[in-house]
């Protein structure tokens, strides 16, 4: 019985750790999936332990516990299947960020989740010899089960998902608890069955298996048939790495990265170093304000689009590239042409690690690490801020892209950024993409640019206004830096209502969704 909670215990966790990647591609990794997840987990533990407690004491049989874990070992088998369109229904339906993934979560995890639960309840009834010995049996259960916990989640956080992708994992739990089943249905059959009776149980569970097989073979020919499509002349590339859903599709003669929900990079194929997505021309504005850098430090890759056109239009300039992700930085390599020289260094670390022990004085930063539905917290902070202007030069530029509105309901976590970065730096200044367009609406959500001010003097926006006009005629890679600089918003905008955010309180998530 301990490798049978121990096996259940780690097919659960490690189906825990697989549902964020399973729902990220809707509904993105916020704090709101993870609480869904883990309070959906737990309810389903909780019901899993009371029921197996009740048909452990009326049926304490092995070939009931067969069936306890064959059936959410079917279950989870198919789970890749069913969770697509799921996702889908629910991701069209725009539940709201909390409802959407708590939906999903239910759905597709509590029911298999509670037989997982029902295991050590009717493991320590077949266990349990006597009184005196319920504690014990109890104890050292419920501990092994504990153990294949921490085994399912470090080997599938740690391993699994960098060797597999999500849907093979989730596939292989399932085969995993049908084996553990059928083991445990044979040893049934040991006990006080005929050999003719041991034959024709076997002939059941091989049918039942065969069945399996068959619903497998379809569902897969299925699901091959969906993602040819939706994705036959469209997809170059697609992976789980460490920490998103990776994308790579190329559509109408642009090349598109995609992490989890939210849309990251894009490339021209007959341009590579032209920029595409609007927000990305305003990182101009770093060298506009300081014509003279020579050194830049970016957080976030993504696609390389920015450095790989800086490093033509700025060819003096040093960029230090600083990308959590391993696999974006292979993805921008093979797929985007984001080549590493001299000049252009990319570095595997977290942004705010990288400054630790970085004695770089920086003319220039780029802060690109945001997405559409969740956002680092660690990377808002008031603390964060104070370290990287510890980082920059005399006369350093910040420039940095944030999802938000201007206005309105959902302006909050735009708002309690711009106020942190008012406490920490002299000048600040707000470019909304699209600001001056004629359909502009300043409560609806859109690429807002912050540029941030090392020196005590305001910048003279007369002279800028030319410089821009000068640079826009001598860039390699054209870009409007005159329309650039007139987006900037000229009246306050109000704070007062917003917190400054800090390490020790930054609820991003809140401010972002409410």
């Amino acid at each position: 019985m301990l490798g049978v909670v121990f096996v259940s215990g780690a097919v659960l966790m490690a189906l825990e750790m697989l549902g964020s990647r399973i729902l990220a591609p809707y509904f993105g990794s916020s704090i709101f999936v993870w609480g869904s997840l883990i309070s959906v987990f737990l309810a389903s533990l909780s019901v899993g332990y009371f029921l197996g407690g009740s048909y452990a004491d009326k049926w304490p049989s092995l070939k009931v516990l067969a069936l306890v874990l064959a059936i959410p070992g079917v279950m989870i088998l198919i789970l890749p299947w069913w969770a697509q369109p799921i996702n889908e229904f629910l991701a069209d339906a725009d539940l709201g960020p909390r409802m959407g993934p708590l939906l999903s979560s239910l759905l597709l995890f509590f029911i298999p989740s509670i037989f997982l639960g029902m295991v050590s309840p009717f493991a320590i009834k077949l266990q349990v010899e006597g009184l005196d010995t319920v504690g014990h049996t109890a104890g050292r259960l419920y501990a092994f089960s504990t153990l294949g916990s921490i085994v399912g989640t470090l080997f599938t956080s740690f391993f699994l998902i960098a060797w597999f992708g999500v849907r093979m994992i989730v596939h292989m739990l399932g085969v995993v608890l049908l084996l553990l089943a059928l083991g445990i249905y044979v040893a049934s059959g040991k006990e006080g069955q005929s050999v003719k009776g041991k034959k024709k149980a076997a002939r059941g569970v091989a049918a039942v298996l065969l069945a399996m097989a068959l619903v497998g073979a379809v569902g897969g020919n299925i699901a091959a048939a969906a993602d040819f499509d939706l994705y036959a002349t469209r997809k170059v590339y697609e992976k789980d790495s460490l920490y998103h859903r990776i994308l790579v599709v190329d559509e109408g003669g642009t090349r598109y990265l995609k992490f989890d929900a939210s849309w990251q990079s894009a490339m021209d194929l007959r341009d590579p170093y032209k920029l595409v997505f609007d927000y990305t021309e305003y990182f101009h504005l770093g060298p506009l304000l300081f014509p003279d850098a020579r050194t830049s430090y970016f957080v976030g890759l993504g696609g390389g689009s920015v450095p790989k056109n800086f490093r033509i239009n700025y060819p003096e300039l040093r960029m230090d590239v600083a990308e959590l992700d391993p696999e974006v930085i292979r993805v921008a390599e093979r797929f985007f042409d984001a080549k590493a020289d001299d000049y252009l260094r990319l570095y595997t670390k977290d942004g705010r690690t990288f400054l630790r022990g970085n004695k770089t004085r920086y003319d220039l930063a780029f802060l690109d690490a945001y997405f559409a539905d969740s956002i680092p917290f660690h990377l808002t902070t008031i603390e964060y801020l104070e370290e990287l202007k510890a980082h920059m030069s005399d006369r350093g530029v910040v420039v940095s892209n944030i999802i938000g509105a201007v206005k309105g309901p959902r302006s909050r976590l735009f708002r309690s950024m711009l106020k942190t970065f008012q406490q920490v730096f002299p000048h600040v200044y707000v470019f909304p993409v699209g600001w001056n367009s004629p359909k502009r609406v300043e409560t609806s959500l859109r690429n807002i640019i912050v540029v941030a001010l090392m020196q005590e003097e305001a910048p003279d926006w007369t002279e800028l206004m030319a410089r821009a006009r000068k640079m826009t005629a001598e860039l390699t890679i054209p870009s409007d830096l005159v329309q650039l600089l007139s987006n900037r918003v000229h009246e306050t905008i109000p704070t007062d209502d917003v917190p400054v955010l800090s390490d020790d309180y930054a609820p991003v998530d809140i401010l972002m969704n409410f």
